[in-house]
């Protein structure tokens, strides 16, 4: 009894493995740029190289209503079917952004489990502080916490009046989609 046990679990892990492996990645990374078309948003000039267990993109240019929004030198892309996560590291806004926020950002992590299939959290981290994320998929509530840097504090100030203040001297935005 107990061998049959081991033998299920051990091709279990099989499969899922084989399944992470062998998953279309490529194809759904141009799903996902298609839906971000359909909101403006165009991907360009980005390279593409498809690894075993993620999809890597490098140097890769976001236009928002064809202006140049950002520059993202490296976005990770992990498919585990009951965990996915999206990686974006050093990332440059536009001049744009300037008088709104600082332009340079570390990384982002967007994650999204099946275990809690309602909700996409994201941490950011860059020169503006540390950013938690909540989106909820079931009522398109978005929750934002900010943990603001000096340079945030000193130079953006305009910014955080839009946000809400907490007893802690964080910040918090909420609103629905």
């Amino acid at each position: 009894m107990l061998k049959k046990v081991l033998v299920f679990f051990t091709y279990f892990i099989f499969f899922i493995l084989a399944l992470i492996y062998f998953i279309p990645k490529a194809s759904a990374y141009y799903f996902l740029e298609s839906k971000l078309k359909t909101h403006s948003i165009i991907v360009a000039n980005e390279e593409i190289a498809d690894q075993p267990l993620c999809l890597r993109v490098k140097n890769t240019d976001i236009y928002a209503d064809s202006i140049k929004f950002a520059n993202i030198s490296e976005v990770d892309i992990h498919l585990f079917v009951i965990y996915n996560r999206v990686v974006l590291t050093d990332i440059t806004l536009s001049n744009i952004a300037k008088t709104l926020v600082p332009l340079k950002v570390n990384e982002v992590e967007v994650s999204y489990s099946i275990l809690n299939p309602f909700n996409i959290k994201a941490f950011a981290v860059g020169d503006f502080g540390e950013l938690d994320a909540t989106y909820s998929v079931f009522d398109g509530a978005l929750h934002l916490e900010l943990t603001p840097s000096k340079l945030m504090l000193m130079n953006y100030a305009g910014t955080l009046k839009q946000l809400k203040k907490t007893e802690q001297g964080d910040y918090t935005y909420d609103k629905i989609f």
